[in-house]
């Protein structure tokens, strides 16, 4: 009988470390699912600010394109602004020289 009794102090013993165990052990799973959902959370914000980020990429590109084209067209306006004052320019001394030929007026005399 003593044989019998120590073998079910040992099954209890070993049943009382298994229970302890498997609350250590259920412990770490509720730690680690917690852990999991953080890091879930995380990377879903952080894909939310990537997207963002990219919207705002593609506006700010966008924008720099829009930009660059109204470079482009106040580029061209200047040019042809020159242009036409260097016609005027050109037209001004035509008719001074016209005017000079017809009063007979030497050149560099004005």
């Amino acid at each position: 009988m003593k044989g019998g009794k120590r073998a079910q102090q040992k099954l209890e013993q070993r049943l009382r470390d298994l229970e302890m165990e498997l609350d250590a052990e259920q412990r770490r799973h509720g730690e680690t699912t917690k852990l999991l959902r953080k890091q879930d959370r995380r990377l879903k914000e952080l894909a939310f600010q990537a997207d963002e980020d990219r919207k705002l990429h593609d506006r700010l590109r966008d924008a720099n394109e829009k930009l660059q084209q109204k470079i482009k067209a106040y580029k061209r306006q200047v040019e042809e602004t020159v242009i036409k004052w260097r016609l005027i320019m050109l037209l001004f001394r035509f008719l001074i020289e016209l005017d000079r030929a017809r009063f007979n007026v030497p050149p560099n005399t004005l």
